[in-house]
């Protein structure tokens, strides 16, 4: 003989008690999961969308550090900073000033006080190649990707590192 056993489930929850119709309900909702798969989040699926985003946001940073913001040229001394931490040619800035031509986006530059000549130290000042500009303590280049950090009471350019390790961040000139 043969017997087959089929489990039915039962008639009405109304007539099982509430410990019986959670079980089966248990039994119902284990059929999947328990061999080791898993189930994809959408943030596993979708993670080359914040990869793209952080690669378009270091171009913007490596830009920012090479170039004038004002006229978009490569940076050449006398650099000029504002409170905002954007970086310009001196001259860029002394043209837009006298010809009344500056964007509203840099509407916060009135004169020449609102900027600050920056004290920086160069590697190669090589002529017909940009210059890079580079944190006197440490030598860490100005690229855009370490931070630096602009002392407005006496103009110095230094990296974010050398200002921590520094005791008196405050330069004596």
């Amino acid at each position: 003989f043969f017997f087959l056993m089929i489990r039915r489930p039962p008639r009405s929850t109304q007539g099982v008690s509430s410990a019986a119709s959670d079980v089966y309900k248990r039994q119902k909702q284990h059929k999947m999961g328990n061999d080791g798969g898993s189930i994809p989040e959408r943030q596993d699926v979708v993670k080359h969308k914040k990869r793209e985003r952080k690669i378009k946001m270091q171009l913007i940073d490596k830009a920012r550090a090479k170039y004038c913001s004002l006229s978009k040229e490569h940076l050449k001394l006398p650099i000029v900073v504002c409170r905002l931490g954007n970086i310009y040619n001196k001259s860029a800035i002394v043209t837009a000033l006298v010809e009344k031509k500056i964007p509203k986006c840099f509407s916060h530059i009135r004169s020449l006080k609102d900027v600050k000549e920056a004290n920086i130290c160069i590697r190669n000042a090589v002529t017909g190649q940009p210059m890079e500009i580079v944190c006197p303590i440490t030598q860490v280049e100005f690229n855009g990707i370490q931070r630096f950090v602009f002392i407005w009471s006496c103009g110095c350019v230094i990296s974010e590192k050398a200002l921590q390790e520094l005791k008196n961040p405050l330069s004596k000139k």
